[in-house]
């Protein structure tokens, strides 16, 4: 399902580990395109340093997958707005939410990123905004204040939307006490702290 994680692990490819290491899922599988699940991998380690060196056909085993955003997005009123917010990688598993649910119910996706060159997938999120009436796609070089947050959500979201907050775990408890602070309740957000 969209926003959920795996572990993947490789097996005999020279030079690459076989610990598992956690990805978030970009792409869910959908009908069209069968078992497909599609990984956004950035390379800022050991582990991603060496992706490159697995050729197709690899044993690549997947554990998962995991993760709790489907069932809390399913559990809230789709006429409740959904705001995605993805900092740096933490966009990944956003990516694959707002795809998902545009269209379907009202979606913000606020995004920020180090440099302009990070805003990987930037075309797809913009297309869905120019789609889909009730869908928004702000994005940032660098945080987010709580001048811009409330610029680009109403009030009455900031109230009653369910916020998902995915990034740095230092980021993400900056995030969540920036939204708490301009009014929205701690029990309407999730997050995903990305700490390996």
């Amino acid at each position: 399902m969209a926003g959920d994680y795996y572990f993947i692990s490789v097996h005999g490819v020279p030079g690459v580990t076989t610990e598992s290491h956690p990805f978030s899922v970009t792409f869910a599988p959908s009908g069209e395109r069968g078992r497909t699940v599609d990984f956004t991998i950035r390379e800022a380690g050991d582990f991603t340093g060496t992706v490159e060196m697995i050729p197709v056909g690899a044993d690549v085993v997947l554990e998962g997958p995991f993760g709790r955003f489907g069932p809390v997005i399913e559990a809230t009123n789709p006429s409740r707005r959904l705001v995605l917010v993805g900092m740096g990688t933490g966009i990944a598993p956003l990516i694959g939410i707002a795809q998902q649910y545009a269209g379907v119910r009202p979606v913000t996706v606020l995004r920020t990123v180090r440099s302009p060159g990070d805003l990987h997938d930037d075309a797809l999120l913009a297309r869905l905004a120019e789609e889909h009436e009730s869908f928004v796609y702000e994005r940032r070089v660098h945080r987010w204040d709580a001048a811009q947050v409330t610029a680009c959500i109403a009030p009455e979201d900031l109230r009653t939307a369910l916020f998902i907050v995915v990034g740095p775990a230092p980021a993400v408890l900056g995030a969540r006490r920036m939204l708490r602070g301009i009014g929205v309740p701690s029990r309407h957000i999730e997050d995903e702290r990305l700490t390996m």
